[in-house]
């Protein structure tokens, strides 16, 4: 693939095959779909482990870049509940405005854990569904407290990579029927099921705050990075 197409994203132009192309509908902006490449690996995770009517997803890092995307689907895909984690309580009330009857949002390293938090929103069951969407820095305990809230027969997938080997209690999988897997990147067909929900009116990508760059800026751009309001800030280099 590399060898037939040697081109970067940076490119004022560049070719793709036929068959990874996805068509965009009327209501759906170039720049938001700059954001497949992370909103598609939420939506693989959430249709991998099942995520649709009746469910409940518990989305760990719910406010960054993976995990608003996998909020924004999970709600299109008619999750019952999405319960999200964060560490910041301002982008966390920003991501419950999203949906307040459907999102409910807890502060990582508050007084009660994930676990507890999340059971007690599910009649002590648990949830269906955890996707994981922290990222290599965050601690392994913030992981483990997400399986920890799995009701029996759950699934726990990771998009995150959390860094490091995490212990897992391997007989206490067994005796709940959990189910930990990974899962990355997505398909073209997939990408069109997004655009298409997205012309459907059933998932709405407005939250999304563009930051638009020309192409000779691009080194500024990953500078201000770090200034970035969690997920819902959105760069886009505009060749």
């Amino acid at each position: 693939m590399f060898d037939d197409y040697p081109y970067g994203g940076l490119c004022e132009y560049m070719t793709a095959p036929q068959y990874s192309l996805v068509k965009l509908p009327h209501n759906l902006s170039f720049e938001t779909a700059a954001r497949f490449g992370y909103l598609g690996t939420g939506y693989r995770a959430l249709r991998r482990s099942g995520v649709g009517p009746g469910t409940t997803v518990l989305i760990n890092g719910i406010s960054g870049t993976l995990g608003l995307g996998c909020a924004l689907f999970a709600l299109g895909l008619g999750a019952r509940k999405v319960l999200g984690t964060g560490r910041n309580v301002e982008l966390l009330e920003r991501v419950k405005k999203i949906a307040p009857d459907r999102i409910e949002v807890h502060q990582l390293g508050s007084e009660q854990s994930t676990d507890a938090w999340a059971k007690g929103l599910t009649d002590e069951l648990g949830v269906d569904v955890v996707i994981d969407a922290l990222g290599p820095g965050a601690p392994q305990s913030s992981m483990l407290d997400a399986v920890a809230a799995l009701r029996r027969g759950g699934e726990q997938v990771n998009i995150g990579a959390v860094a490091g080997a995490v212990p897992i209690d391997l007989h206490y999988l067994m005796d709940n029927d959990i189910q930990l897997s990974g899962s990355v990147w997505f398909t073209a067909g997939q990408g069109q099921e997004m655009a298409d929900l997205v012309e459907a009116g059933v998932v709405d990508l407005s939250v999304f705050e563009h930051r638009r760059f020309p192409l000779e800026d691009v080194n500024r751009a990953i500078s201000g990075l770090e200034n970035r309001d969690g997920g819902f800030s959105n760069y886009v280099i505009c060749p």
